[in-house]
């Protein structure tokens, strides 16, 4: 079986417990396949690989043509799964029946534009999985999928998905939400991080995510407002990159912040900041304000990230609050 592979994929590079070419490798542990990492092939399917099934437990193709994904579901004793690539396999959810993976990621980057396929997610049988990434498909919802194990799910790029009810993911800690995500509509009592376009969300919804503490937010509107994000009462850190804050005052109800990364942002001025009392870091670099002059009402800072030029008028008073500072320029 290693030979026909050997030959197919040129794997000529042998080791003890490698099978190489310029860009693919097998892996064996104790004379037994046990990691596949394919990049840049045209594999038909996954036929070429099924004498290794109750052995492998990784596979990993980069960039790779898949036709057919129908062999997926006798790899009983897979891991971690990740493709990424052109595939063309209707249904391929309904092939993932995987008792012990605990980590997916599929990405079609070639998605067909004149008859896209749509997947239902609730066709998988994945007790175990931990981390799932998916993106390049269409998928109207999440609506019957049960994922009782899952931690950290990732659907920034799966953009038809716009609603989490019918989910089963009580485990959830970490969500990447693609753009069409406008709420939270589901309990969430275990997510910490949330990565989500600000534009028409409903903070107010986050009252389904009582024990957030880090949200990362992108995609903002000119007028954007953070009004219901004080539901939010154990939020420590907030990142609004590129935001079009002119200042803190959209801050100041998120009493708990204690980091806030405002940088290539819009931020004039600093009023607001001095009702923010827990707040430790900030980082505001890249900023039109041009420079700070009084920074003695800001008694909890330990941190702030922004220009030297900024803050020559007070660097004495950095001293005394014992600020520290990282500068640019």
């Amino acid at each position: 079986m290693l030979s026909h592979l050997k030959e197919k994929y040129h794997l000529d590079k042998v080791s003890a417990n490698y099978l190489r070419s310029n860009k693919s490798y097998i892996r064996l542990y104790r004379n037994k396949v046990v990691e596949i990492i394919f990049s840049e092939e045209n594999i038909d399917s996954l036929d070429d690989f099924l004498p290794l099934a109750n052995s492998v437990q990784s596979i990993i193709l980069y960039d790779c043509i898949l036709d057919d994904l129908s062999a997926l579901v006798h790899f009983k004793k897979l891991k971690e799964l990740y493709i990424s690539g052109t595939f063309h396999s209707e249904r391929f959810c309904h092939f993932l029946q995987l008792p012990f993976l605990e980590k997916l990621t599929i990405w079609n980057h070639k998605y067909p534009e004149e008859k896209p396929f749509v997947y239902s997610l609730a066709e998988a049988c994945l007790p175990l999985l931990k981390s799932l990434s998916i993106g390049g498909f269409e998928t109207n919802s999440l609506n019957g999928v049960y994922f009782p194990s899952l931690r950290e799910l990732d659907i920034e790029k799966s953009h038809t998905i716009n609603s989490l009810k019918g989910a089963y993911i009580p485990l959830l800690e970490k969500l990447e939400a693609t753009e069409s995500l406008r709420e939270i509509d589901i309990k969430l009592p275990k997510i910490k991080s949330l990565y989500i376009s600000f534009k028409d969300f409903d903070f107010y919804s986050l009252k389904n995510t009582l024990n957030l503490r880090a949200l990362y937010g992108y995609n903002f509107d000119e007028l954007q407002t953070l009004e219901g994000l004080e539901v939010c009462e154990k939020l420590k850190i907030l990142e609004v990159l590129e935001s079009p804050f002119t200042n803190f005052t959209p801050f100041v109800k998120l009493k708990s912040l204690e980091v806030l990364d405002v940088q290539y942002s819009k931020i004039e001025t600093l009023i607001g900041l001095e009702q923010m009392l827990h707040l430790k870091k900030l980082y505001m670099f890249y900023n039109p304000i041009k420079e700070i002059e009084n920074i003695k009402s800001i008694k909890g800072l330990k941190l702030i990230g922004i220009e030297k030029h900024k803050v020559t008028k007070i660097q004495q008073d950095i001293e005394k609050l014992n600020i520290r500072h990282l500068m640019l320029g």
